[in-house]
C-alpha cells in the first residue's frame, strides 16, 4: 500500500511510521523514493527480476498529463470539429481532481467511483457531483458483465489526463446548453488520447527535453546494482520505443544504461505480449532505432531484439539460453512468464549463474 493511502485511513498510524522512519539512518524523505517490498515474495528464490519504463524507472511530472491533455484537446477541435471556443476557454489538465481506480461510465460520461461491491457510489457529470437518487439508473443497476462493457477503468497515471478532459468537455457543453451525446464524447476522447500516444508528438516533446518531464531518481541505479550483484538477471520490459526510453534511461542513468540489463524489450505489446506466441522476434539498430530484417536467433548482450506487436513495426528483445527460470518477477505486475517461444520454435529464458 502507498504511503500517502494509508495516511488517508488512518493519519495516526502514519505519523507512527514516520517517526520510526526518521529515527532510522538514511532516511527517506520523499514518498516516491521508498520501496513498498512484498512480505510474500522471497526474493533470494527469484532469478530474474523485470522493470517496466513508465511510472516504474522514470516517474513523470504533472507536465508530462498537461501535454497529453493539451495536445489531446486541440486533436479534439481539428481533427474531431469540437468548438474552437474550447481552445480560449481556459482548459487546462488538473492534477487534484482525479485519482487512479476510478472508471468512466461510456453510456453517461460519468467518472464514477466504484464500491467494494463494485457499484458507482459516488460519480461526476462534468464537474457537478451526481446526486444520489440519480445513481441507480445508471450504471450501479448493472450486472456484472455489463458493467464490464460499459465501465472503461482508469488504471494509470497516464489516463488522469483522460479523466479530467472528458468531465471538462462535458462540463463545457453542459454550461452551454450544447446539446451532446455522452458516449460519443467519450469514444471521441479516449480516441484523441490514443491518436496522441500513437502519433508519437508527445514522446518526442518529453525525448528533447527529459530534465523537465521526468522527476529525478537518485537511488535507482544503488537499486539494479544491488538486483545485478546479487545474482539477478535484469529485464527491461517496455511498450515504448526504443529511441524514447533510451532518451529517458541515459538521463536517469547514464549512456551505459543499457550494461546494466541482460535483457531490453521495447515497442514490447503489452499485455498481449505475455500471451501471443507466433510473432517474430527482430532485433533493432540502436543506431537508427529501425528494426533489422535478418531472422532472430540468438541475442548478444547489450544487443536490443524484437518481437513485432500487433499494428506496430517496432519490436522488443528477449535473451535465450535454452533453460526455463524457476520464478520472474515484474516490477510493475505481480508475477509474470516471460517465457516466449517465437517463430523458430525456441524458448527464450533465463539461466541463473552458476
Amino acid at each position: 500500500m502507498k504511503g500517502h493511502s494509508r495516511r488517508m485511513i488512518d493519519p495516526s498510524l502514519a505519523a507512527v511510521e514516520d517517526k520510526s522512519r526518521a529515527s532510522r539512518s538514511g532516511r527517506v524523505d520523499h514518498e516516491d523514493d521508498a520501496i513498498y517490498a512484498n512480505t510474500y515474495v522471497d526474493l533470494g528464490k527469484v532469478d530474474a527480476v523485470g522493470f517496466d519504463y513508465d511510472y516504474t524507472l522514470v516517474t513523470y511530472t504533472n507536465e508530462l498529463l498537461e501535454l497529453i491533455y493539451d495536445k489531446a484537446l486541440r486533436r479534439l477541435v481539428n481533427d474531431r470539429n469540437y468548438p474552437f471556443d474550447m481552445l480560449d476557454a481556459g482548459l487546462s489538465f488538473d492534477p487534484y481532481f482525479s485519482i487512479r481506480g476510478l472508471a468512466v461510465d461510456k453510456e453517461t460520461g460519468w467518472i464514477c467511483h466504484l464500491s467494494y461491491t463494485h457499484k458507482v457510489a459516488v460519480a461526476w457529470e462534468g464537474r457537478e457531483k451526481v446526486h444520489t437518487s440519480r445513481l441507480n439508473i445508471g450504471a450501479s443497476a448493472l450486472n456484472p458483465a455489463e458493467r464490464k462493457s460499459r465501465l472503461k477503468p482508469l488504471n494509470d497515471l497516464f489516463s488522469m489526463a483522460e479523466c479530467c478532459l472528458i468531465a471538462d468537455t462535458i462540463q463545457f457543453f453542459k454550461g452551454r446548453n450544447i446539446d451532446y451525446c455522452p458516449n460519443n464524447v467519450v469514444q471521441d476522447i479516449l480516441g484523441a488520447i490514443g491518436d496522441t500516444h500513437i502519433s508519437g508528438e508527445f514522446h518526442r516533446i518529453v525525448a528533447d527535453d527529459p530534465g523537465r518531464y521526468f522527476h529525478p531518481t537518485p537511488h535507482l541505479k544503488t537499486v539494479l546494482l544491488g538486483l545485478k550483484n546479487a545474482g539477478k538477471r535484469l529485464i527491461f520490459a517496455s511498450n515504448s520505443p526504443y529511441w524514447y526510453v533510451n532518451e529517458g534511461m541515459k538521463y536517469v542513468l547514464g549512456d551505459d544504461w543499457m550494461d546494466m540489463w541482460d535483457t531490453v524489450i521495447v515497442s514490447a505489446g503489452k499485455p498481449a505480449f505475455y500471451t501471443e506466441t507466433r510473432r517474430p522476434f527482430r532485433e533493432v539498430n540502436k543506431s537508427t532505432s529501425r528494426v533489422l530484417f535478418k531472422r532472430f536467433e540468438v541475442a548478444a548482450r547489450c544487443r536490443v531484439h524484437g518481437w513485432v506487436p500487433p499494428r506496430t513495426n517496432a519490436s522488443h528483445g528477449l535473451r535465450p539460453d535454452g533453460r526455463r527460470a524457476r520464478r520472474e518477477k515484474h516490477g510493475e505486475r505481480s508475477r509474470h512468464d516471460v517465457d516466449v517461444k517465437g517463430p523458430v520454435h525456441r524458448r527464450f529464458t533465463f539461466r541463473r549463474p552458476r
